[in-house]
């Protein structure tokens, strides 16, 4: 079980975790978005290294980027097209491999 803020706002999904200095090992960020689609993240203004997970329609993990760090920005991580998501989840660098949560998991968002 993780504890989730959720990014609702733009300002708020530009943002991301730009604003918490660090994470609680069971605490991340919910991105949710309107339709199935590709949905890019960047690690603009982070300054630790997080775990993306992206989430489809059936609440199924469709793509996972591990321990992405703030040096790999300007780059765009996303799912693939023909993986379709509606919502995003950080997590702190390890949780997944930790957890194993790879492409196929199980989530159940709030």
């Amino acid at each position: 079980m993780f504890r989730l803020h959720e990014a609702v706002t733009p300002a708020e999904q530009a943002l991301g975790l730009g604003a918490l200095d660090s994470l609680a090992p069971d605490e991340g960020m919910l991105f949710r978005f309107g339709s199935p689609g590709v949905h890019p993240i960047w690690m603009k203004g982070m300054r630790y290294a997080i775990d993306i997970l992206w989430v489809g329609a059936d609440q199924t993990v469709v793509h996972v980027e591990r321990s992405v760090s703030p040096e790999t920005y300007p780059t765009v991580f996303g799912n693939p097209a023909e993986r379709p998501a509606v919502a995003v989840i950080e997590l702190p660098a390890g949780t997944a491999d930790r957890h194993a949560i790879g492409a196929g998991a199980v989530v159940t968002l709030p």
